[in-house]
Formats: C-alpha cells, structure tokens, sequence
C-alpha cells in the first residue's frame, strides 16, 4: 500500500461569517495525482492556500508527513500566476529563490531547468518569456526544495494546445520519475482526466464527489458499447450468456451490455462461433466534462 503523504480532517473556514471551506477531510498517497475541479468561487484555490501555509486561520486538522503544517517546505507550489523579477533572467530567478528557501547547488538548478526544457530561454530576461515559457519557470521554483508534494493552481491556465499537451505530460513525468505527489485544479476537463488517478468535484467549499479515474475501469463490472452488423442476432446471443448482464440495443448496429473486463474475450469468440461480426468494441464512459455538467445541474437544483 502506498504511503499516505498528507490528509485533512474535517478542515473549516470561515471570512465574515461566510463559509469558504466546509469540513474537508482528503487522504493524498505517495505518487498520486489528484485533480480539483469546480466552479468559480467553489474553495479550490483557498483549499491549496491552506495546505501549503498561506492561509493560517482555519479550524481542523492538516498532516503532512506526520508533520504540523508548518513543514510547508515539503510541498512546492504555484498559486495562480507566478511572479518574478522581470528584469532578471530565468536562471538568476531560480538562484535567488533557492538561496532565499534553503540554497541548493548549481548542478540541482541545472538539472531542474534540463528535466523542464528550458535550457533555450533560461538566460534570456523574465520579461521576453511568453505564458507557458513562465508557468515552466514556475513549476521549476516549486520543485527548489525537492518537494514531494506538489500543488499547483491552475497551471495549463491561457497555454495554447500545444502548451497544454506538453504541461500535461510533463506533470506525469514528474510524478512518476520523482514519485511525488500532485495536487492540481484546472478547467481543462479533458486534460484533467488523462492526467489523474482521482478527481475531486468541489462547490460551496465542500467535496461533493470523487471520481476514481484509475479504478475505473478495473471494476467487477464493466459496461461495454458493441457496434455490430448482426445487433439482432447478438442481443439474443448475449442474452445465453450467464456472465453477461443488462443487454440492451441501442440501435439497429449497437449493442449495449455489462460484463467482468476477464469475461470480455469469452464474448468475442462466442460472437465468431456463431460467425457475427463485431466492427468495434469499447468501455462506455462518461466523459468528465459530462459529469460536470451533472454535477453542476444538481447544485443548481439542491
């Protein structure tokens, strides 16, 4: 079992008799990438300033570590946009906050701005630098203190496409070479989902629902889309099948059914025995900007 790296219980807070987070109990593993989504004004960005020190007047608890929450210094952070000293370089920027929170070496430094990609405008002055060219210098400030949780608001935030693929996986690669953990809130619903193990949906400053992204698809029970020239002839087929559950036809070349993912390929060639062809098949999935919508319409209607 991975070890637990931080957690909350029951975390509250109030700013003029208005409640911004209300009771917030969250477990976060060693590796891990959780995702915060929900909509403005929801508590994501006052939730982050909590856990890595910004904010102090809270009442519940936050571990991390097994340490009080002033041992901020094992969690890097990006709290909306970064800012720096415009007129100094990338590099000069970077040195003068490792100096500030704890002073590691050249070579530490240089490895950051490598594993960051970076090295073509690390000497240019901060001011030249376009949006994301900032946002990697950002992530590169967080990771001085070889943190092993990182928390990031909104770091895809105004990249284009392009800037918003190469985020992604670059996040993944941190997490998974480094085995750190991340926790990060974005609008980026389809970046979200590719990049996360588990997604938290906020809103009124509290965690309405969790949606397990990896477990997802290892449930004992899965449901799967058949798109087949013979849905007839399949639906009554599958209905032979003690392992198969719930079959429904969707349309005159759909077949919808429920099944463990180990009995799947029993179902294909049961489906060749009988010589009916299966043009494709595949999980039916609700995407995550779906189940936002959902989401969203039940506070609405609460």
């Amino acid at each position: 079992m991975k070890r637990l790296v931080l957690e909350t219980k029951q975390l509250s807070k109030e700013i003029k008799q208005k409640q911004i987070l209300s009771n917030i109990s969250l477990q976060m593993f060693e590796g891990e990438v959780i995702g915060l989504i929900g909509p403005n004004g929801a508590g994501k960005t006052s939730l982050m300033r909590v856990l890595i020190g910004l904010t102090k007047k809270y009442s519940g608890e936050v571990t991390i570590h097994n340490y009080d929450s002033k041992m901020t210094r094992l969690i890097g952070s990006m709290i909306e946009t970064p800012n720096f000293y415009n007129d100094m370089t990338g590099q000069k920027n970077l040195e003068y906050f490792a100096a500030i929170s704890g002073g590691i070496n050249q070579s530490e430094i240089k490895s950051i701005v490598k594993r960051l990609k970076m090295e073509g405008y690390i000497h240019q002055k901060v001011k030249s630098y376009s949006l994301g060219m900032r946002q990697r210098l950002g992530i590169g400030q967080a990771l001085l203190n070889h943190p092993s949780i990182l928390i990031l608001d909104e770091p895809m935030n105004g990249l284009d496409p392009h800037g918003v693929m190469e985020m992604r996986e670059l996040l993944k690669e941190i997490s998974e070479d480094f085995n750190m953990s991340i926790l990060i809130s974005s609008h980026i619903l389809s970046e979200i989902e590719k990049m996360c193990d588990r997604i938290l949906f906020m809103s009124q400053g509290e965690i309405k629902d969790i949606k397990n992204v990896k477990n997802e698809l290892s449930e004992d029970r899965t449901t799967y889309t058949c798109v087949t020239s013979h849905a007839f002839e399949g639906e009554q087929l599958l209905k032979t099948l003690p392992y198969v559950k719930n079959v429904q036809i969707k349309s005159k070349e759909v077949l919808e059914f429920n099944l463990k993912p180990s009995d799947l390929m029993s179902v294909l060639q049961a489906f060749i025995h009988e010589n009916l062809i299966i043009i494709e098949i595949y999980i039916k999935r609700q995407s995550l900007e779906e189940q936002f919508v959902e989401w969203a319409q039940g506070e609405n209607n609460v």
